[in-house]
């Protein structure tokens, strides 16, 4: 699925996005070490998946990563702000 022309299409731009230039992105699949990922990923609940995007958006965001690196610190939990749960239609 990744190595689709049209997957691996999107991947190239991402990483030229990304360095501003052209790379070569290697892409090695495997099977999760855990097992099977279908049956990984049926066990998570909703709110498992909602806090593992918001922890995805939380690193993603620089001004998080100038804070722990300034700070030589560590996120050890993360938490939706009303506010911000407001904004995207969730609930508080």
């Amino acid at each position: 699925m990744l190595d689709s022309p049209k997957n691996r299409a999107e991947l190239d731009q991402i990483v030229q996005d990304v360095f501003g230039e052209k790379r070569q992105l290697l892409l090695e699949l495997s099977p999760p070490p855990e097992g099977d990922l279908k049956e990984a990923a049926a066990s998570l609940t909703k709110e498992e998946i909602k806090k593992d995007r918001l922890s995805g958006r939380v690193y993603a965001d620089p001004l998080v990563q100038t804070a722990l690196e300034v700070f030589r610190g560590e996120v050890t939990d993360i938490a939706e702000h009303e506010d911000d749960a407001d904004s995207q239609g969730g609930k508080p």
